[in-house]
């Protein structure tokens, strides 16, 4: 049986094994059951990555190249995931080979291979070092010693180099196109790996610790001990910053110290905080810094509760019941101090806090489950006000009091039933569904004007080029006939270009007379080529009027122009010096600015996707995202309805954003916004 042939194993994985069958395995048949999809997408990526290139190619070697890749991928692409997939068992299986790269030379081609590994090897390890340094810490226990990041077999160095491993079954492949694939890899492969190690981390207990507990995100934020682990080893706060942590794990960062007096206080009860809660669930947030009207909403909540009395105040508040407020004050700061949401957005989400408190009082989940509805609520006003200007058209209005009306019936009716926030979160996402939907066809159809418009940009300067070129070439010129070039035959190259290219019948043919009208009013010295002369002129004359003609060219300028061709013509069969010269400019070769550096370059990190606020004096700024760019350096902005704002050189961006003009905000952050404000507040608690 060929390796084509063959059954890849992930087809064979069961389902996860209990604890029995011990952990490693487990996360080996895990991983069996995720990766292959995230492989199916590196496949799907490739192939419009190469396609793209072939259509870019400049010759037909290159263009040959990328399609064979194309065909010999899709061949051997389930030979490639199923051999990725057997090397990673087999190093699960037993102890780690020893590479032998340093054993002997190796030739450019696979030096920078091996430097590109490296490099998403060093960058995986970083992003996901909380979870790899548990995952570690649980093999080091089971099997004794020390686990190292190179001899993790389910590690990011076992996951290159498994996947090395298979693509080098593919031997015909340009060691290019493998760089390619190597990129794509790392967005669509290292960079989702976080699920698997996460599910790994929470599936089941230490091999050989019966009825262990898993270890979840409080685990790691607390600093507790896994069963099994070395107690030496303390997890470090340092360490989580890659996952938010649940509500133990806040609380464990808070490191509150008792007030003097508290073990004789008496404990407000939850039933009258709630109350309280909502007696104040009604009043404004306050003006000015939505941060300092966040503390302000803090002070009076303990006011209310009589807690701001210092010691001799005889209350205090629920440990768990504390924690939780100080945390959703905290949770709120982080929010309304970022620069994601505009102004009127933080102060509308702002008004907030009190529900959310009484959420998170009744309801401490509110910090573990990620898809509660109170979370899920806010989520989602953020992906609202993504973009969103106070100028805006109708649309941003009517968002706008979508939004003030869902905080107002929260406000109004909201006492302990989830199920409002449930409710409005639907009705929410069934609009901003509505509203993707629209702005995905504006933006196809801006997109579409801007492929449009930079074809013919493209166009003109191959025009340019040849135009320029002819002209250095023939020297100076007779001025009727630079006139004639530059206001007629122009056009007709344009045309011709654009009918079929550069490859073209039409493109080659209006070439070639351009080269005869130029020849021809050159002095002919030689009695054949003043014969040569006289054969051509009427053909070139008859080709020149319908060309044209057909580009619409002004009949009168036309016969001008005829008459000052055929004075011309006559000098030229006299062998007499041409009259009329017009001095040839100096020209200097185009170069398209992405041959220097890319737009994202000089834009200051703007990529595709990223939002960006113009700045005009005496003016509301405006949110816009970046849609597309060229390579000759034109970007596309687009308001958050996928609507054409601007079509600007990406030199001409850079100057307004060294200006103050445009400032630019960043690429939007896919992890949700109480996730960032959470693993924000971790940070500082961590820190402090």
């Amino acid at each position: 049986m060929t390796e084509q042939d063959r059954e890849p194993p992930y087809r064979q994985t069961a389902k996860p094994k209990t604890a029995a069958g011990g952990f490693l395995p487990v996360c080996c048949e895990l991983a069996g059951q995720m990766l292959p999809g995230q492989l199916d997408e590196l496949f799907t990526r490739v192939d419009e990555a190469l396609y793209d290139l072939a259509d870019k190619a400049t010759s037909n070697t290159l263009y040959t190249t990328y399609f064979d890749a194309v065909r010999l991928l899709r061949r051997r692409r389930e030979a490639i995931r199923g051999r990725w997939l057997d090397l990673l068992v087999t190093v699960a299986r037993g102890p780690p080979v020893a590479a032998a790269e340093g054993l002997r030379l190796v030739g450019d081609a696979e030096l920078e291979e091996l430097l590109v590994l490296s490099n998403l090897v060093a960058k995986a390890e970083t992003r996901y070092r909380a979870e790899l340094a548990v995952l570690r810490r649980r093999l080091a226990a089971r099997d004794g010693g020390r686990i190292e990041p190179q001899t993790d077999p389910l590690g990011p160095q076992a996951i290159c180099d498994a996947f090395r491993g298979a693509l080098a079954s593919v031997e015909e492949l340009d060691p290019a196109i493998k760089l390619l694939i190597y990129k794509v890899f790392d967005q669509e492969v290292m960079d989702h790996l976080g699920p698997l190690y996460r599910r790994c981390l929470g599936l089941l207990p230490m091999d050989g610790v019966a009825n262990a507990p898993r270890v979840g995100a409080a685990d790691l934020a607390s600093g507790r001990a896994v069963p099994g682990e070395r107690p030496h080893e303390p997890l470090r706060h340092s360490d989580v910053l890659s996952m938010p942590p649940g509500f133990d794990g806040l609380r464990g960062l808070l490191r509150r110290s008792p007030a003097p007096g508290d073990d004789r206080a008496a404990v407000v009860a939850q039933g009258d905080v709630l109350a309280m809660l909502s007696h104040l669930q009604g009043s404004a947030l306050g003006q000015g810094d939505p941060v300092e009207a966040v503390a302000a909403m803090r002070e009076r909540v303990r006011h209310a509760l009589r807690l701001d009395g210092g010691p001799h105040s005889g209350r205090r508040l629920d440990a768990r019941d504390e924690d939780a407020l100080d945390l959703v004050f905290l949770l709120f700061e982080s929010i309304l101090a970022g620069s994601d949401l505009p102004d009127v957005f933080k102060a509308l989400i702002g008004r907030l806090q009190i529900p959310v408190l009484k959420i998170a009082l009744a309801d401490p989940r509110f910090f573990d489950d990620a898809a509660h509805p109170a979370r899920s609520l806010l989520n989602h006003l953020a992906e609202a006000a993504e973009g969103w200007s106070p100028e805006g058209d109708e649309a941003s209005a009517e968002l706008h009091g979508l939004i003030v009306d869902i905080v107002e019936r929260i406000l109004r009716d909201f006492d302990r039933d989830i199920g409002l926030f449930r409710l409005l979160d639907a009705r929410l996402l069934a609009y901003l569904e509505q509203e993707r939907r629209q702005a995905d066809a504006a933006l196809s159809q801006a997109l579409d004007g801007l492929a449009s418009r930079e074809a013919s940009r493209g166009t003109e300067r191959a025009v340019e080029r040849v135009i320029a070129a002819r002209l250095r070439q023939q020297g100076p010129v007779p001025e009727p006939v630079a006139t004639l070039i530059e206001n007629g035959w122009r056009q007709v190259l344009l045309a011709a270009h654009g009918r079929g290219g550069e490859e073209g019948d039409d493109w080659q043919s209006a070439l070639v007379t351009l080269d005869r009208l130029l020849w021809s009013v050159q002095p002919k010295l030689g009695q054949s080529e003043r014969r040569e002369l006289l054969r051509t002129i009427p053909g070139l004359l008859r080709t020149l009027r319908e060309g044209l003609a057909a580009c619409s060219y002004d009949p009168r300028r036309l016969a001008r122009s005829f008459k000052e061709l055929q004075a011309l013509h006559i000098l030229a069969l006299r062998g007499a010096p041409t009259a009329w010269l017009r001095p040839v400019e100096a020209v200097t070769e185009e170069l398209v600015p992405s041959a220097l550096v890319t737009p994202t370059e000089l834009t200051g990190g703007l990529a595709v996707g990223g939002w960006i606020e113009l700045r005009r004096v005496g003016a509301t700024p405006r949110r816009v995202r970046l849609a597309g760019q060229t390579q000759s350096g034109v970007l596309l902005l687009v308001d958050r309805d996928g609507r054409q704002v601007l079509e600007i050189a990406a030199a001409e961006l850079a100057a307004m954003i060294a200006k103050g003009g445009a400032l630019v905000l960043g690429a939007p952050d896919e992890t949700p916004l109480v996730d960032r404000a959470l693993t924000a507040v971790a940070r500082t608690l961590a820190q402090a």
